[in-house]
């Protein structure tokens, strides 16, 4: 079976398949603002692969917006993945942090590619949770689901509807962060998810 990308917006990630078995999960991206929407358009089409791409189309104060690790769809005309700011929207493209494009560009090599995209809204926010806490949006239920596993590894947490960070998830993790001597907020940022062994 080929290589495969899908990106889900309904639950913000990007699941990254060799045939069957999932390789990867990345959470953290941006896509097109509402006005410059990503094209959803699914493709099995090659991409065109660029290690650096300058677009004159959204020109930069020192010349062309620089575009490492390029994957570009439809043949340049469909969505493109690049490294890129994650907490920001794009004008259409898909910005990944430095190491999750790298990557994804060194997986994709040379071979074909199929892209997907679930079926669904275009989510009014397009920037994938930075902070993980009770009504936040674009969370993943993958990264709720691995927060739940670890407060569940510490005795802070037991049973819970998996991939929802609801009112039984908000205090596990503010009794954690007493416990740990952190401030309660019952917030996953950076600092709770370190000291939970939870990447972001």
């Amino acid at each position: 079976m080929p290589k495969a990308i899908t990106i889900d917006l309904n639950d913000f990630r990007i699941d990254v398949r060799d045939g069957a078995a999932t390789t990867r999960v990345i959470t953290d991206f941006s896509v097109g603002s509402p006005t410059h929407p990503t094209d959803r358009v699914a493709t099995g089409l090659d991409a065109v692969r660029k290690l650096m791409h300058i677009s004159t189309k959204y020109p930069e104060p020192d010349g062309g917006a620089k575009m490492p690790y390029t994957l570009f769809f439809n043949d340049g005309s469909g969505c493109a993945f690049h490294a890129g700011t994650t907490s920001v929207a794009s004008h259409g493209c898909i910005h990944l942090d430095n190491e999750d494009a790298q990557w994804l560009y060194g997986w994709a090599g040379a071979a074909p590619v199929a892209l997907a995209f679930p079926a669904g809204p275009y989510p009014a926010n397009p920037i994938s949770a930075k902070v993980y806490r009770q009504g936040a949006q674009n969370m993943s239920r993958v990264r709720i689901g691995q927060i739940k596993a670890a407060l569940a590894a510490h005795a802070f947490l037991s049973a819970s509807p998996v991939g929802v960070f609801d009112g039984a998830l908000d205090a596990a993790v503010r009794a954690f962060q007493t416990a740990q001597g952190l401030e309660v907020d019952g917030k996953v940022g950076h600092i709770t998810a370190g000291a939970l062994g939870v990447t972001l």
